[in-house]
């Protein structure tokens, strides 16, 4: 009998993807805000801490997964299809509409969204999927007390001293990826044994720490110049705090007991679609300062109101079109590229090609 699949991972990519949107709402809806502490301000402080967070337990859940997989090159063109689809689909409805003036850069960027990074996620995942397998391969030849060697020399590097001294040199989403990568992996061939409560709980209080450490940096700054302008230096994504808090998190999902849920595996499967829908770059021009107004609510009541009705009501239709792009325009461009594979496998020069690795082998 076939062994069910448990949803606590695919819970856990729908959290990441709601604190992502949510992130985007608070960083996209051009806030502005008065020195001081209000209500409204900490609302959308409070709301940005997610982001960072959502994309570190991505690549952790990468990490976990992919460590005992094999690479397919078909994952890699779907994520691009999937990633021009949008991105010219987009391209074609807001020049038609006039929407927006569309640059050069915007159409070129368009066309090819991997090679010139229109979504910076998609080109840094791509390239780390790449060079996963021989990532693996290291892993795979390292002993367990080499491997968390690695992890503490790479996290001393990308994480502490940043976090400490408050330096970037030269910060690489690839490296950072590649660290997370690895620590995801680790746990997967490591588990650790925890009493899950405690780990959520550690999980809430590290993320409220970091709601605290911008409150008390917007206090600080009331009085010292100085500090203006570093009330999110603890959520840098590669902060020590951060990472702490992402990895806590990922922990508490990992070790939830939850059975299969064909419903929410299903929700699960359109997170990527989510992501490259609402951050397009000519969607979230106009989806929340023109669709939701968001910016209007600045000093609004309803500020909550409209971030919870926006970020879920986003989350939702993104949802919809994504399931949408599955039953429909994915399958004709999976089925033309397996065509399209076959008739290329088939060809003299592939065969050729196929006996010469033969004779090396």
């Amino acid at each position: 009998m076939a062994k069910n699949r448990k949803s606590n991972i695919e819970w856990l990519r729908i959290f990441c993807m709601t604190l992502i949107v949510a992130y985007h709402y608070a960083i996209y809806s051009k806030f502005t805000f008065d020195n001081g502490i209000t209500i409204n301000k900490m609302i959308i402080q409070f709301l940005s801490i997610g982001g960072e967070i959502g994309v570190n337990c991505f690549i952790l859940i990468s990490g976990y997964f992919l460590v005992d997989s094999q690479f397919k090159t078909k994952k890699v063109v779907k994520i691009i299809l999937e990633t021009v689809t949008y991105s010219i689909i987009f391209l074609i409805m807001f020049n038609v509409a006039n929407a927006e003036n569309i640059t050069l850069t915007e159409y070129k960027k368009s066309i090819m969204p991997v090679t010139f990074s229109l979504y910076w996620f998609i080109t840094a995942y791509i390239i780390l999927y790449i060079f996963s397998p021989y990532i693996n391969k290291l892993l795979n030849t390292l002993e367990k007390s080499d491997t968390i060697k690695l992890i503490l020399m790479l996290v001393v590097i990308e994480s502490i001293i940043p976090t400490i001294f408050n330096v970037n040199r030269h910060f690489s989403h690839i490296l950072w990826f590649i660290t997370l990568y690895i620590m995801g992996a680790y746990l997967k061939r490591n588990p650790i044994k925890v009493d899950n409560r405690k780990v959520i709980a550690t999980s809430i209080i590290l993320y409220l720490s970091i709601f605290i450490s911008i409150l008390i940096f917007d206090l600080i700054s009331l009085k010292i110049e100085i500090f203006k302008g570093n009330e999110l230096y603890f959520l840098k994504r590669n902060s020590i705090l951060t990472l702490i808090t992402s990895v806590t998190i990922f922990l508490s999902f990992v070790n939830l007991k939850v059975k299969e849920n064909k419903i929410i595996n299903k929700i699960a499967s359109t997170m990527l679609g989510v992501y490259i829908i609402h951050e397009n770059v000519f969607v979230r021009k106009i989806l929340w300062c023109k669709v939701f107004k968001s910016n209007l609510y600045v000093s609004s009541n309803f500020l909550i109101v409209n971030a919870i009705f926006s970020i879920t009501f986003t989350m939702i239709i993104c949802v919809l079109i994504d399931l949408i792009r599955q039953k429909t325009i994915e399958k004709v461009e999976i089925k033309l590229f397996d065509n399209i594979s076959e008739i290329f496998l088939n060809t003299k020069i592939c065969k050729k090609i196929k006996k010469q690795f033969n004779r090396i082998k």
